[in-house]
């Protein structure tokens, strides 16, 4: 039995081994608020994932995978008929019939079999909460009220009542005020933020999405946010931030790369990209979302002596909630007293009722000596580009070629109205390439399936990805991915441009013309330099995890730099000026356009104007700037700052949360007659 199920295995390229369990009753506890994620049928979370909580699958037959390089740090339970660690997974303990484990996995503390009737013929948890006889009375959820759209940039207040479809639009905010709310939908599809002031109930008869760098936050205590959906899918978006009590028994939960999920959350089935984060609790940081981390400096400072502790029900919160999502509820008012006020407010809202069964005593254990791992979650780029290299010219019909290189080097030139096409398909890693003295070339790689988002792709959009080997470079380059010098109109479309760390993944020269349009750029010293010329427009381009993001210098000038998302450009190095900077206009730099850029969370400053005059910066968003990855400000770090800059206009860009403390204000160190609402802190008029 074990050699034919390791063959199975091996035909799918995933070496794991199945463990033998021991025979005892199981330790697992059965009470729903144990878990902070329930699901009901399986759940498959994707590499490079932390895990900070409990996670079960309910039914029998139940499945649970963590794929290569997930963590579940210590002292958190993973439950399931059937649990399987991939590669280099690390689990602490694990309840379950059925092990698997790949090459090099860990299980850091217990492993227990669990006893039955539990996954032989009884659910763990007990009334099984997704049974429909035991859905709270809210369902089924009506539908029906008005409709709401919100526009680009416009922050709106819904009071409680019956709603038709609610979005958000991008830049966008929705204030829910509290109570007790019904939508027919509710999203907020990309960079839009949902504040729900606690306590409040969200009935969502549709989908729920909270789309990429988006938020989904309470103002209070998230344990006194429930959102139930009975729609068949709720989403969660790359690089978004949910906090709060989350009831879709009904529903697929799907989470994005590199998002951010706490609270509690019940689910039928669960499938995530790569490099999530799952209940951040306890990590020695106050995270976005947050109301208190008793293990993070200061933590309590919302509730001293009352912040619940990692590891229990409703942790970090000021509000000790005892709700579950099992049983009936209540649509009377009702009236909830917080423990960290002397103050009682009414409202209506969902009271659900407590249902605990006690934990069972294991009298068998199989016990591994508990180790310590940390994880660096990058961003990933490229993930999706897992084709065969092929490379074509629309001057060469016919040909194919193994590197981009050797394409650029038989390409010929194009006209303005009909330019070369060099398309690339699939993973291509190849030696460095120089552009010189060249004109009129598009170097793409398969568009996404649908038009390119208004700020870039996700992570895993993209399919087409160039890298270098390694190999020495040609003169003229340093090592580039590719390199534009001297040459007129050569543009970058549609491609994952990764892996050029410690260079640069693009750097234009001395050149005029040519796009940069919806790439993701990622792992590089630099993702886009522009020395010298003019031209240039940056746009919808993905840009993260580089050890700065865009910058231009040398005299650049006419170049526009717009819809890009810039996040998390962290990586070390050297002491250039531009160090983790997000966007960076310097060396005398003129008729610079940076407009309507998403520029969050780099290690440095967010838009840094150095010896630069004349340029425009307005309707950015620009937040949680130059703090290292413990939290601490880095020095000088700042949202957007001026030196020796002078004539620029700073307008109308909303900034907040970065490490100077300013709040839509720009920090302006020297220069003279700078301009716009950010330097004379007026309200913006657009």
């Amino acid at each position: 039995m074990v050699d034919a199920m390791s063959a199975v295995f091996l035909r799918l390229a995933v070496l794991l081994i199945l463990v033998a369990l021991p025979s005892a009753a199981a330790g697992q506890s059965r009470d729903a608020e144990h878990y902070e994620l329930l699901l009901n049928r399986d759940g498959h979370i994707k590499g490079l994932a932390l895990v900070n909580g409990n996670i079960a699958v309910n039914a029998p037959g139940g499945f649970l995978n963590l794929a290569h390089d997930v963590t579940v740090t210590d002292g958190h339970a993973m439950a399931a008929d059937t649990v399987r660690a991939q590669v280099r997974a690390r689990a602490f303990d694990v309840f379950a019939n059925t092990l698997l484990k790949g090459r090099d996995s860990t299980i850091a503390g217990t492993v227990t079999s669990i006893l039955p009737p539990i996954f032989d013929s009884e659910p763990l948890v007990v009334p099984d909460p997704f049974d429909p006889a035991n859905f709270p009375p809210n369902f089924p959820i009506p539908c029906g009220g008005p409709d709401r759209a919100g526009g680009m940039h416009e922050t709106f207040t819904l009071l409680p009542g019956a709603y038709g479809p609610v979005s958000v639009g991008a830049l966008g905010k929705l204030i829910l005020q509290p109570g007790h709310y019904q939508f027919c939908s509710l999203a907020a599809p990309h960079i839009g933020d949902i504040v729900v002031n606690a306590p409040a109930t969200l009935d969502v008869a549709g989908p729920l999405l909270v789309g990429s760098l988006s938020t989904l936050l309470p103002v209070g205590s998230p344990a006194l946010v429930q959102i139930n959906v009975m729609g068949p899918i709720v989403r969660i978006g790359s690089g978004a931030t949910f906090n709060a009590r989350l009831f879709a028994p009904l529903a697929k939960l799907r989470i994005g790369g590199n998002a951010v999920v706490m609270g509690h959350l019940v689910a039928d089935s669960l499938r995530t990209d790569i490099a999530i984060e799952l209940f951040p609790c306890g990590n020695g940081k106050l995270d976005q979302g947050e109301q208190c981390d008793v293990t993070a400096p200061n933590g309590d400072l919302a509730c001293p002596g009352m912040c619940v502790p990692p590891g229990q029900p409703n942790e970090c919160t000021c509000t000790p909630a005892t709700t579950t999502t099992t049983t009936t509820s209540s649509t009377t008012s009702t009236t909830t007293s917080s423990t960290t006020s002397t103050t009682e407010t009414t409202t209506t809202t969902t009271t659900l009722a407590v249902t605990t069964i006690p934990e069972l005593t294991p009298t068998t254990t199989t016990t591994v000596p508990t180790t310590t791992t940390s994880t660096t979650l990058p961003a990933r780029c490229a993930v999706s580009a897992t084709g065969a290299c092929v490379i074509t010219v629309s001057s060469r019909p016919g040909a194919t070629f193994a590197t981009l290189r050797a394409a650029v080097d038989a390409a010929a030139d194009g006209t303005a109205a009909t330019p070369t096409r060099i398309h690339v398909s699939g993973r291509c890693v190849g030696p460095p390439v120089v552009i010189l003295q060249r004109s009129n070339l598009v170097i793409e790689g398969d568009p996404p399936p649908i038009a390119c988002p208004e700020f870039g792709p996700e992570p895993t959009t993209l399919t087409s990805s160039v890298s270098p080997d390694g190999s020495p470079p040609p003169t003229g380059s340093n090592g580039e991915i590719i390199k534009v010098v001297s040459s007129t109109n050569v543009s970058i479309r549609f491609l994952n441009l990764v892996d050029a760390d410690p260079e640069d993944a693009v750097e234009y020269k001395s050149s005029s013309g040519g796009d940069m349009t919806c790439n993701c750029c990622a792992r590089n010293e630099e993702c886009f330099e522009m020395s010298g010329g003019s031209g240039y427009v940056v746009k919808q381009n993905l840009v993260t995890d580089n050890g700065h993001g865009i910058n231009t210098g040398h005299q650049a000038h006419d170049v526009t730099i717009m819809n890009n998302t810039v996040v998390s450009n962290r990586r070390p190095f050297g002491s250039d000026v531009e160090q983790g900077d997000g966007i960076t206009i310097f060396e005398g730099s003129t008729a610079i356009s940076v407009t309507r850029n998403i520029v969050k969370d780099n290690l440095d400053d967010g838009i840094d104007l150095e010896n630069a005059s004349s340029n425009t910066v307005t309707d950015n968003v620009v937040m949680g700037n130059g703090f290292t990855a413990s939290g601490a400000p880095t020095s000088g770090g700042s949202g957007i700052v001026l030196q020796s800059s002078n004539n620029n206009l700073i307008d109308c860009n909303t900034i907040s949360g970065n490490a100077d403390g300013l709040t839509d204000r720009a920090r302006v160190i020297s220069g003279t007659g700078n301009t716009g609402s950010n330097v004379t802190g007026t309200p913006c008029v657009r």
